[in-house]
């Protein structure tokens, strides 16, 4: 199990000095961490309660209360320096995670570091095969194409979400057997075919 830490931006009383010192606390932990930005809701102590602390609300616009945009100031920071600090971290952890994957590729990288590239990836394809109804649409396999047996129609399956998905193929086949494994993804035989679908 690999451990994950995350840090907020934009807290009351922030200030450059104080997000230096969550980074450089932050590193000391050893940990893989990211950062936030604060979205204080209605109904929290922070935004009902909004003048106790060294905030200013700037947008009431709830698409951008995803924790990914900086929508509060303090009397220190503004959102421009609270996304420019956000942005630093991003570059330092793309040229890292940049490093990783080109191990992963080269076949150097520890087995802690191949489980977070393929975690990384599964978790992507997940998305993706969610987000595009990869199986709805790819999931119908014709008789002449599996022959009747089960493990036929999903070399079929992992083959065609191979092809709609934009992952490594060892992935792609790794995570449908997997789901089919666990019963999350179920195999359904008729004259006509195989129909995989999600089980309910």
């Amino acid at each position: 199990m690999i451990a994950h830490a995350s840090f907020i931006i934009g807290l009351p009383g922030e200030t450059k000095d104080t997000l230096r010192e969550s980074d450089d606390f932050a590193k000391s932990t050893k940990a893989i961490y990211g950062y936030h930005f604060l979205a204080p809701f209605p109904g929290t102590t922070v935004r009902e309660k909004i003048k106790d602390y060294d905030l200013e609300i700037i947008t009431d616009d709830w698409n951008r209360y995803d924790a990914n945009d900086a929508i509060v100031k303090t009397s220190a920071l503004l959102p421009k320096d609270m996304h420019e600090f956000g942005a630093s971290y991003d570059e330092e952890m793309e040229a890292d995670w940049n490093k990783i994957v080109r191990k992963y590729h080269e076949g150097t990288a520890d087995l802690e570091d191949s489980m977070r590239v393929e975690g990384n990836w599964r978790m992507k394809l997940t998305y993706q095969i969610l987000k595009n109804d990869i199986i709805e649409k790819c999931g119908f396999i014709e008789p002449a194409l599996f022959k009747g047996t089960k493990e036929s129609a999903l070399n079929e399956l992992c083959r065609r979400v191979i092809k709609s998905a934009n992952i490594d193929a060892k992935v792609v086949d790794n995570t449908i057997r997997d789901f089919a494994g666990r019963n999350y993804l179920q195999a359904d035989f008729s004259e006509k075919g195989c129909q995989w679908s999600w089980s309910t």
